[in-house]
């Protein structure tokens, strides 16, 4: 919605900007700031590419946790049945 929004407002400016009636700082210019923008987008899918095999590690680590842990449990439940026979 807000980029909407701004995109408008850039609209109403964009002609003043070509014609140079309206000077931007050197890197402000709406191609520069797009331009950024997709190198921020690729730099996340990167990072999101190699954090992935952690992440997977993680999970599996956190399924082998509950297998032992549901193990322990059932140990401990025959454990106590055994003690009151």
């Amino acid at each position: 919605r807000e980029k909407g929004r701004i995109e408008e407002l850039y609209k109403l400016l964009e002609v003043w900007i070509e014609f140079g009636r309206i000077k931007l700082p050197q890197g402000y210019h709406p191609n520069d700031v797009e331009e950024e923008w997709g190198k921020l987008i690729i730099e996340m899918l990167e990072r999101e590419k190699s954090l992935r095999p952690a992440v997977e590690r993680l999970e599996l680590l956190l399924q082998i946790a509950n297998k032992i842990q549901n193990g322990a449990l059932n140990c401990e439940e025959n454990l106590n049945c055994e003690e009151k026979l």
